[in-house]
């Protein structure tokens, strides 16, 4: 499976719900494995591969605990900045997993695609900081858009993924030639 691919494919499970029983059976942690698999399977010389993996690695290990629905329900019913502190680990690894992949579609002068990832990176950043001035500052006029960039910034990064998956940059084996 072509490295994109993989990301994409655990990204989905990450970001779907489907609670049967209480239980999410789409765990985080199978997303998150899924997505290291193809973090991993990036060529050596990937920009911040390793720095990604671990940031991926970091997430799993947070998501772990999560599959538990006492432990869900408790972070549900605590205090937003709670919930806000849990998705921090999810928040790194895909901006840092946009910056790695703005640096190669650069290099590889894809600017277009460079320019995509950088503004998905972007929106991660934006996600990550826009629950303090929302819970903290209390600007609860940022409360609508917050909740819009959380569900489409991780849209747009998995679109991006699907279509990207193919090209060269984006780790994809070369052709054989004969």
């Amino acid at each position: 499976m072509r490295p994109f691919r993989a990301v994409a494919l655990g990204l989905l499970v990450v970001v779907l719900t489907v609670v049967a029983a209480r239980v999410d059976v789409l765990a985080d942690p199978l997303g998150w494995v899924l997505v290291l698999v193809g973090v991993r399977a990036l060529p050596p010389g990937y920009p911040l591969r390793l720095t990604v993996t671990a940031a991926v690695g970091l997430a799993l290990l947070i998501s772990v605990p999560l599959v538990l629905p006492p432990a869900r329900e408790a972070i549900a019913a605590g205090p937003d900045a709670v919930g806000w502190g849990f998705s921090l680990p999810t928040l790194l690894a895909l901006g840092l997993l946009t910056h790695a992949i703005g640096s190669a579609a650069g290099r590889a002068g894809d600017r277009g695609r460079a320019t995509l990832y950088r503004a998905v990176e972007v929106g991660f950043v934006v996600v990550a900081v826009l629950p303090v001035m929302v819970i903290g500052a209390g600007a609860d006029v940022l409360a609508a858009p917050a909740a819009l960039l959380v569900v489409l910034v991780p849209i747009v990064l998995l679109l991006a993924l699907f279509f990207d998956a193919d090209r060269a940059w984006a780790g994809a084996p070369r052709p054989a030639s004969g």
